[in-house]
């Protein structure tokens, strides 16, 4: 059996995970609705640009997993696991770029560039934790109603989920869009500023260091307990970074790439 409070916080999740991205998203509608519209067709851009990279990544991410992994050994892995993240950082900024890109061909707006950035982590959301947790719960109801008939590997997978699990996997995700939305504003201000090296560099660089910190703390934590630990703490850092250069852009309508100067800028404010 499931256990309810285990069903009910699987639903909690998931309703937290969407509707956190959704509060900035009315707040930039709010400030910019006198002057623009378009924030709802920058935002489904920015969905359907993960969507196309997600799908570019599977096929392409398989592809070198078969040709590189068929020696089996340590160093092939890790040359792998390293090009992996070279792709996902190339799909990532293709496909904020082209969102940016066709949301400001009628208008140039730093606010529809920022959408961009929320639903590009809308989907990000949908598929690595709304999609998982609402088929466990689909597939929870049937084990507690003796109907589940799926394999044995998916019902103790299931079984075994725990509270703290469903917690860390919701929180990695919302530090996530608060790194993805802070990268497309500052991709959104470069390229509005007509700088197409920061503007590439400005996702490329931010995004493979938080792509390679992730492998090699998987190398160096390997099966220890304290490896999710570690990578929620690196992600909170940068989610902390991110979250001063969004409410810096939020309060004074500048945006300050440096997050440090960001936070500086805030206190002379005041």
């Amino acid at each position: 059996m499931v256990s309810t409070i285990t069903m009910l916080v699987m639903a909690i999740c998931v309703l937290v995970s969407v509707a956190v991205p959704v509060i900035p998203l009315f707040m930039i509608r709010k400030r910019s609705s006198k002057i623009e519209t378009g924030l709802s067709g920058a935002v489904g851009y920015g969905f359907l640009g993960y969507i196309w990279q997600y799908l570019f990544y599977m096929f392409v991410g398989a592809f070198i997993a078969g040709e590189l992994a068929r020696g089996g050994g340590a160093f092939q892995t890790a040359v792998m696991n390293i090009l992996l993240t070279f792709v996902s950082t190339a799909f990532t900024a293709l496909s904020l770029y082209w969102g940016i890109y066709l949301t400001n061909q009628k208008q140039i707006s730093l606010y529809r560039s920022a959408a961009v950035g929320i639903g590009f982590s809308l989907g990000k959301i949908a598929i690595d934790l709304v999609y998982p947790y609402v088929y466990s719960m689909y597939f929870a109801f049937q084990i507690n109603a003796g109907t589940f008939q799926a394999d044995e590997d998916m019902r103790l997978s299931i079984l075994n989920t725990s509270i703290g699990s469903l917690l860390t996997g919701t929180y990695k995700c919302l530090l996530m869009f608060v790194i993805i939305f802070a990268i497309t504003l500052i991709m959104g201000h470069y390229y509005i500023e007509k700088n197409r090296k920061m503007t590439w560099l400005s996702v490329i660089a931010s995004y493979e260091v938080i792509m390679l910190i992730n492998i090699l703390l998987r190398f160096l934590l390997k099966n220890s307990v304290f490896f999710d630990v570690s990578l929620m703490v690196v992600f909170t850092v940068f989610a902390l970074a991110a979250g001063a250069i969004l409410y810096n852009w939020f309060c004074n309508g500048e945006v300050e790439v440096n997050p440090l100067a960001a936070v500086r800028s805030l206190k002379g404010k005041k």
